[in-house]
């Protein structure tokens, strides 16, 4: 549930006060709970990354997914993060690192090449986070993922990682249920995992 969760204290809180207490806030609670050795609500057995977005429409499928399936959810398009600290010394170097920033940011990053970026990131991040699935939720407006949904699916199986594609509306459950998305990645777990 945090990717999701994460992603909107991104784009709602970046700039505020706010912000830095929210992250200072999950930082304590899972500083807590790896000195109490409270890790998962169950065993893990997969791991999957998602190089589009999560769900929005239904934070309850995550718990679903850990409990249900032992599935982690490790990142997201919109949570993993290449870009330097932004300095504040002056406003040159302000300028210039809120430039760099919005340049490398996820989606902008992805989309400056055909696919090369996307790709170059999710290997990458297969190998950096050990991960055994991807998710790809396919959202309807997006027609340039569409166009390369293939490809990704490819380079990862390459890999050794399968990939599940769901046409999805991640902000709309009338466009396909949580239901229809439940059995999709349940379907693709006992097949493909």
């Amino acid at each position: 549930m945090a990717n999701p969760i994460i992603t909107a204290a991104h784009a709602f809180l970046s700039g505020k006060p706010q912000y830095t207490n929210f992250f200072k806030d999950v930082y304590e609670i899972a500083k807590k709970r790896v000195k109490n050795n409270q890790g998962r609500f169950g065993e893990e057995k997969f791991r999957s990354i998602w190089p589009y977005m999560s769900i929005f429409f239904d934070f309850s499928f995550y718990d679903w997914m850990d409990r249900d399936l032992g599935m982690s959810q490790i990142i997201d398009i919109f949570n993993h993060f290449f870009f330097d600290q932004v300095s504040t010394k002056n406003i040159d170097e302000m300028f210039l690192g809120l430039a760099k920033k919005w340049h490398e940011y996820p989606m902008i990053r992805q989309s400056q090449s055909f696919i090369d970026q996307m790709i170059d990131d999710y290997v990458w991040a297969i190998k950096e986070f050990k991960i055994d699935c991807a998710i790809l939720t396919e959202h309807i407006g997006c027609k340039a993922l569409a166009a390369t949904t293939q490809i990704l699916k490819e380079v990862l199986r390459d890999e050794g990682v399968p990939m599940c594609n769901i046409e999805i509306d991640v902000g709309d459950k009338r466009f396909t249920s949580i239901d229809s998305v439940k059995h999709e990645i349940t379907e693709f777990v006992k097949t493909m995992l």
